[in-house]
């Protein structure tokens, strides 16, 4: 869903339009119609977060935010640490 619709409009979705379609899809389903018994602020907080989270990762991408670029391979970024077994 969320990939038909960066398509459609070619550029990130806006937080209006996350929200619809996560939040408000979501309590249509029989799995998820217990959100419509819970705050909507959580929700709505952490669809902006997503969506800030959509802006960061892209303007790394681009160059446009300071600091190590965002790892697009699907590995673990080099400067990351990996825990060692035993510890």
């Amino acid at each position: 869903m969320l990939s038909a619709l960066c398509k459609k409009s070619e550029k990130l979705p806006s937080n209006g339009s996350l929200q619809k379609l996560l939040i408000t899809q979501a309590k249509k389903t029989e799995e998820r119609s217990w959100l419509s018994d819970v705050s909507n602020i959580p929700l709505q907080q952490s669809v902006i977060d997503l969506g800030t989270a959509f802006k960061n990762f892209f303007d790394s991408l681009k160059g446009k935010r300071k600091g190590t670029a965002v790892a697009t391979t699907g590995g673990t970024p080099a400067h990351a640490a990996l825990p060692q077994k035993g510890r």
